[in-house]
């Protein structure tokens, strides 16, 4: 029980179930990776940070239909539909992985929505290569909204950020309303500019390699050989200091 509370203050605040934990099956050393995520994103201004089962990602059809009729991106960019993956086939993929790190920025009003969501799309790129570099080599990020790390994308010509352009979380057919609910955050519509607005992305990441883990044992087993030849030498010390 101790072991769950711990885990739900690392996820912010709230007790992951037994049920969620046998879905990611986590070691300690994993937990440390996902907290360190946890903390770059919230050190980088974000306010809301939670980890969740890969199957609390939601999509839907019809976010498709809001992408091509109502958001002038439509076509104009490499991470936007139709280049982007359709619903049904987010659906499959989302089998391959366990878990995702969901992230919110909030900006405060539509003036700095823009610069929030470059920001964001580069903090959430960072962490996927974080997660890739430790084992996690199926993590995948989504952002938010269309990309705008350049000034104007040439779909017809080959991205000048690949390795941070990533497709947003409703070009890919996530209903990002639901997610977010099914994460604890109360996300709802804006209705003012002046109401500012909730920039949601996340992090899917799979099982970790097997390799990593052995590596991650080997390095644990050779600590604890460390520090019990240390504790056999004091001891001995000791012993000749008493006589």
């Amino acid at each position: 029980m101790l072991f769950l509370q711990l885990v739900g203050r690392l996820l912010n605040g709230r007790c992951l179930t037994p049920a969620t934990l046998r879905i990611m099956k986590l070691s300690s050393y994993e937990e440390k990776t996902l907290k360190r995520c946890r903390q770059e994103a919230l050190k980088a201004g974000a306010s809301f940070c939670k980890i969740i089962p890969a199957s609390k990602v939601v999509t839907s059809d019809w976010v498709r239909l809001k992408c091509q009729f109502g958001c002038d991106a439509f076509g104009t960019r490499h991470t936007c539909p139709p280049f982007s993956p359709l619903p049904s086939t987010t659906e499959r993929i989302l089998k391959d992985f366990s878990g995702a790190i969901f992230v919110v920025f909030r900006a405060p009003d539509s003036s700095l929505q823009r610069r929030l969501r470059k920001k964001s799309r580069r903090l959430l790129a960072s962490m996927e290569r974080e997660l890739f570099l430790d084992g996690y080599y199926s993590a995948f990020a989504m952002g938010s909204g269309p990309c705008n790390l350049c000034p104007a994308c040439e779909p017809d010509s080959p991205c000048l950020h690949p390795e941070e352009a990533r497709p947003s979380m409703e070009a890919c057919g996530v209903d990002v309303y639901a997610t977010a609910r099914a994460a604890g955050f109360p996300l709802n519509v804006v209705r003012t500019h002046d109401e500012g607005c909730s920039l949601c992305g996340l992090v899917l990441f799979g099982q970790r390699d097997s390799r990593s883990r052995e590596a991650e044992r080997k390095s644990l087993r050779s600590v604890r050989t460390s520090r019990s030849v240390r504790t056999s030498g004091r001891k001995k010390r000791e012993t000749r200091n008493a006589k």
